[in-house]
């Protein structure tokens, strides 16, 4: 979760938000209660991991993977380490996977996929200074699937570095990335940045790519409410509620008290 805090001593703080995490939890509720008690506001759901699937599909522009790297075939038992190192990753068996891609590196250092495969195998595993440090070498390599920089944009997040991630947000934006996911996390980075206009824009393209997205609806709801737009904080706290939301009592109590001049 993210907060938005009325007062100078709770402002940054952040409050049952895991480093990582994938979905919204369970202490969400709890959390914006809490704010209300103590005079604060927080953003409801976490930064979204991005999908490893959608990146770990792509390669240099080319439908067969590591077929060609710029201009240069790629050798049938290159190819061969390859397939076998994805096999070994799918089978749990880590360590055995590694060691194949850095025999595929050491063998045609020019090519950019190994280094992206690392980059994903590492990410899944939780290692994000291991994975940074591949998917900055696959980068490097003229590595062009876009969701790459999305990747790099969440482990700056999780790692406290909002500057670092919206850059790398923003660069995945720009090279055509344009997820749901991608746009809450942007919102949810201005947030934390001071910008609440920007972050606005953000959870609105959210919905706009997916009009379930309801975590969206719950911080357009807060940021209203803390603007003072307590019609606009009714309307999106209803929308999400809409979609399954229950809001904690304190958030009803204060908004409605807000919507009749009290």
């Amino acid at each position: 979760m993210v907060m938005l805090g009325f007062s100078n001593s709770f402002a940054g703080r952040h409050l049952c938000r895991p480093v990582v995490c994938f979905r919204r939890n369970g202490c969400q509720s709890f959390c914006v209660a809490m704010a209300f008690l103590l005079g604060a506001v927080f953003l409801a759901g976490c930064t979204k991991a991005p999908d490893a699937k959608a990146v770990d599909g792509g390669s240099q522009g080319q439908s067969s993977g590591v077929a060609v790297s710029q201009g240069k075939p790629v050798e049938p038992k290159v190819m061969g380490w390859m397939a076998e190192a994805e096999d070994l990753k799918a089978k749990g068996r880590f360590a055995e996977s590694v060691s194949v891609y850095e025999k595929v590196i050491k063998e045609r250092p020019d090519l950019a996929e190994p280094y992206f495969r690392l980059g994903v195998l590492f990410f899944n595993l939780g290692l994000s200074s291991k994975s940074e440090e591949y998917y900055l070498k696959a980068i490097e390599k003229d590595f062009r699937n876009p969701e790459i920089y999305f990747h790099l944009g969440y482990i700056k997040e999780s790692e406290g570095k909002s500057q670092e991630a919206l850059e790398w947000y923003l660069k995945a934006e720009e090279k055509g990335v344009g997820s749901a996911e991608l746009y809450f996390n942007i919102g949810n980075v201005f947030v934390r940045l001071g910008n609440q206009d920007r972050a606005v824009d953000y959870y609105k393209k959210a919905i706009s790519v997916n009009p379930g997205h309801v975590d969206a609806f719950i911080n357009l709801s807060i940021i209203s409410f803390q603007k003072a737009q307590f019609a606009d904080a009714s309307f999106y706290l209803d929308k999400a509620r809409e979609l399954g939301y229950v809001p904690p009592p304190d958030y009803l109590n204060a908004l409605a008290s807000k919507a009749m001049g009290k």
